[in-house]
């Protein structure tokens, strides 16, 4: 974001991304070096009287709807973008007048769900195993709003390693398939790292099978659940899941205790 001295309203701007450290305002996603993107303009007061203008910006696909034709016109007319760069811009623009009016409030409600993205630094901790995150691997980043008691109001994150974050969770390649395409739409992930992120899981995300396996042990007779934890050792399935699995159960009813420590069908 940047500010400018002014003493008139500013118009739009289209330019391509001088870093990849600003994120759009809309899908809060990475705008990366070199890729065009809209500089949408608003005006404060300073303490001194100053009037500056911020820019916020945001990928070509998620401009403001109230501001499109304005980006249209500057862009018909500027001379510093080739005819190929107008010719995508436009696409995107067309693209995002035919979204749904309700768009703005899907895209607030994405910005409220976990999602996949690359370790900033090494300074922040798991939330599960409480070990430090290493700066570049990919984290959960789960948002949580916060007000403060001056009425602002902002998200903060609570972040998890990825296994740590799927091992804790039910239903976990649901939510591995629910982070994937939640990040790709944040664009916080490329489909490249999606892709390479499934690889690298693909093992623990085929373990639910395995899982499933194990909870066929379970009968009408009790079970002891540490006979259950060690054939998932055995199986080097992560007894988490198996047990998540097990307390769905005892809430739909599949499962009852008979004693602590077992466990048996209805």
């Amino acid at each position: 974001m940047r500010y400018v001295s002014s003493k008139k309203p500013e118009i739009p701007i289209i330019e391509p991304a001088k870093s990849g450290r600003a994120s759009c305002r809309s899908c809060r996603g990475k705008i990366l070096k070199g890729e065009y993107r809209i500089g949408i303009p608003y005006q404060f007061t300073r303490p001194d009287g100053e009037t500056i203008t911020s820019y916020g910006y945001y990928h070509p696909e998620c401009s403001p709807q109230d501001k499109i034709d304005t980006i249209f016109s500057i862009l018909e007319s500027s001379s510093s973008i080739d005819s190929a760069s107008k010719d995508r811009i436009t696409e995107f623009l067309k693209k995002r007048l035919e979204e749904d009016v309700e768009s703005p409030q899907s895209r607030s409600a994405l910005l409220q769900i976990p999602f996949l993205e690359s370790s900033k630094s090494s300074r922040g901790s798991c939330r599960i195993c409480e070990k430090k995150i290493d700066k570049g691997i990919f984290r959960v980043a789960e948002p949580s709003r916060v007000e403060l008691d001056d009425g602002r109001k902002f998200f903060s994150h609570k972040y998890y390693h990825v296994e740590c974050y799927l091992e804790s969770a039910s239903e976990f390649k649901r939510v591995f398939h629910d982070l994937i395409q939640t990040s790709l739409k944040r664009k916080s992930i490329q489909q490249k790292e999606a892709d390479n992120l499934k690889r690298d899981f693909q093992e623990l995300l085929s373990a639910d099978e395995t899982a499933a396996e194990i909870l066929s042990f379970i009968s009408e007779e009790p079970i002891e659940l540490e006979t259950l934890r060690k054939i998932a050792r055995e199986n080097e399935v992560p007894f988490n899941i198996v047990k998540k699995a097990i307390e769905k159960g005892l809430l739909d009813g599949v499962y009852f205790e008979p004693s602590p420590g077992k466990i048996q069908k209805l």
